[in-house]
């Protein structure tokens, strides 16, 4: 269906650090930091002006042709409409950030976009790539206007079909959150009543082994294979790019806990966007258990607690089983 990509998108993507970022991220606080945030609005982003491209960091394969430019009246930009120079045109923004070495793993990727049809009869594909600083694709979505699918290119190159369908004249929220620590992605789609449907979770990216940090961020137009170019296009009005740390273990009442009884309960929650399990145990325990609930609102029921102190060992596990926090709580019984 689609055009190949040839190696001159490698090579067009202009990876650079950017300083100011790189010490942004340096103080990630323990629930995120946002890298970048715009709704592309005039200005900096001038109808007038017209096109895309050079404008705050953005850059552009096609940057004077009218493929990628500034919606009339503002508030958005586009791909689409005028066919490109080749099978693509593509627009990104360089980040050139180690996220690993930085401690912000989780790359979260809120954009809203629509995707407008063709009226000539030939189809196209539009969506995001993320990139690392070398120029190796990590993994790219896409809204497949033949036949409005969606599909999912894990870094290997090849696109897959995913579950969900979007339709046309309309906008989509996208939240895709990729760990770099786990190389795990989730995808979830929001509809125009906003209505969240979730498309993949946990799923591997970074299928070709490459190097795992941020080096870039684009929006896509892949041409179909008839020579001909679809009068289609994408139209995004927002998108905000945050980093965050590992999730840490959450414990209601602190690490000290006093109890007159010999039946205790101990509470905890994790954000709902953390992918983690949770598991314990006590000084006299030979194994770890899975905690009572679910990670956003668990539990576990002590009995039979001895006069004096208790030590409650937890740890927080990512979805490869590694161990990312630990905790321990001491119960006082009098």
């Amino acid at each position: 269906m689609w055009r190949k990509f040839v190696g001159g998108v490698r090579s067009r993507v202009g990876l650079v650090a950017v300083v100011g970022i790189v010490l942004l991220v340096t103080a990630v606080a323990a629930r995120g930091t946002n890298l970048y945030s715009t709704s592309f609005d005039n200005p900096p982003f001038d109808p007038a002006t017209g096109y895309w491209a050079g404008v705050d960091g953005w850059q552009a394969s096609d940057p004077s042709n009218g493929s990628a430019a500034v919606v009339a009246g503002g508030g958005a930009v586009y791909l689409g409409y005028v066919a490109p120079a080749g099978g693509y045109s593509t627009v990104w923004r360089p980040f050139g950030l180690d996220v690993l070495g930085l401690n912000a793993p989780i790359l979260k990727i809120h954009t809203r976009l629509g995707i407008v049809d063709s009226t000539n009869s030939h189809y196209d594909g539009f969506g995001f790539s993320i990139y690392n600083r070398t120029g190796d694709l990590l993994c790219r979505f896409l809204f497949d206007n033949s036949n409005n699918q969606l599909d999912f290119d894990s870094g290997s190159g090849a696109l897959e079909v995913v579950p969900g369908r979007f339709a046309n004249g309309q906008y989509y929220a996208v939240e895709l959150t990729l760990n770099f620590a786990t190389s795990r992605a989730t995808l979830t789609l929001y509809d125009g009543g906003g209505t969240p449907h979730t498309i993949f979770e946990n799923r591997a990216f970074n299928a070709a082994g490459r190097a795992l940090d941020f080096g870039a961020f684009d929006y896509l137009w892949l041409l179909n294979n008839s020579g001909t170019a679809g009068d289609n296009a994408m139209q995004i009005d927002s998108l905000s790019i945050d980093a965050e740390a590992n999730p840490t273990l959450v414990l209601a009442r602190g690490p000290k806990q006093r109890t007159r009884r010999p039946t205790y309960v101990l509470r905890g929650g994790q954000p709902a966007g953390d992918a983690v399990r949770i598991e314990w145990k006590t000084k006299d325990s030979w194994r770890w258990k899975p905690v009572s609930g679910s990670p956003t609102q668990w539990k576990i029921r002590l009995k039979r607690l001895r006069i004096g102190r208790t030590v409650v060992h937890f740890r927080l596990l990512d979805v490869l089983g590694r161990t990312i926090d630990q905790k321990n709580v001491t119960v006082l019984r009098r």
